[in-house]
């Protein structure tokens, strides 16, 4: 494959960004990592590897390898996840930058190189039921790959069973029962045995949009915003 023909299989890479680390031993039901979305020519094989300590997900959820070969399928798209180390504990003020590299299937022409970002764990302002959450941002809006939301709760303390997600509209949450009122979109999360939940959200349209967490009526609120880009 000469250079010009390299340089002709990817047109587009978009990468969401700030998954936090995961511990799937203490915290199974938390899994974080960022999607990489890669636009290009269909059936050219390339070979996509990442530095930094992190890796590739296989399609089990499961830690991968440090590379994998990929080509664009007929539709001109590939995408895999991308995650950091695992941890003992879930971390707090944690932050993490690698890298991807695409190149030839020889790695012979490393062409395109993009950052990756990794933060940790947030707690609400309050920190009365939120324990922890993170959220990716950047996803491609094509209505299928997400922006993701991870959130732990304080569960048995509180008596908590589920929290509220209200979105702004055209974001939909993926696989919930949603009720629209006005400009925004709201869904119930139940917790699972732990106090967790993952919290998928898709979009046809670029833009920037809010979301807001509440665990009770009378408790935590955790407010953020999203972007969902061109394709």
């Amino acid at each position: 494959m000469n250079n010009q023909s390299i340089l002709s299989a990817v047109h587009k890479c978009i990468i969401t960004q700030n998954a936090a680390p995961s511990d799937i031993t203490n915290y199974p039901n938390l899994n974080p990592s960022n999607i990489v979305t890669v636009y290009g020519t269909p059936g050219i094989p390339l070979i996509a590897s990442v530095s930094g300590n992190v890796y590739f997900l296989d399609d089990h959820g499961t830690k991968g390898s440090s590379s994998i070969p990929f080509s664009c399928d007929e539709d001109g798209e590939a995408s895999f996840r991308i995650q950091a180390p695992l941890s003992s504990m879930i971390e707090m003020n944690f932050d993490l930058s690698a890298s991807l590299t695409i190149s030839s299937l020889d790695g012979s022409i490393p062409i395109l190189t993009y950052p990756l970002i990794f933060l940790g764990y947030m707690e609400s302002t309050l920190a009365i039921e939120f324990i922890a959450y993170n959220y990716t941002t950047g996803a491609p809006g094509d209505n299928k790959t997400p922006c993701s939301i991870y959130l732990l709760v304080d569960r048995e303390r509180n008596g908590v069973d589920h929290v509220t997600i209200t979105v702004d509209v055209p974001v939909q949450i993926v696989g919930r029962k949603t009720t629209c009122v006005g400009k925004k979109n709201y869904a119930d999360i139940p917790l699972l045995s732990d106090g967790s939940a993952t919290i998928d959200l898709v979009c046809a349209k670029k833009n920037t949009y809010h979301v807001q967490l509440t665990a009770t009526s009378d408790g935590d609120n955790v407010d953020f915003d999203i972007s969902f880009l061109d394709i």
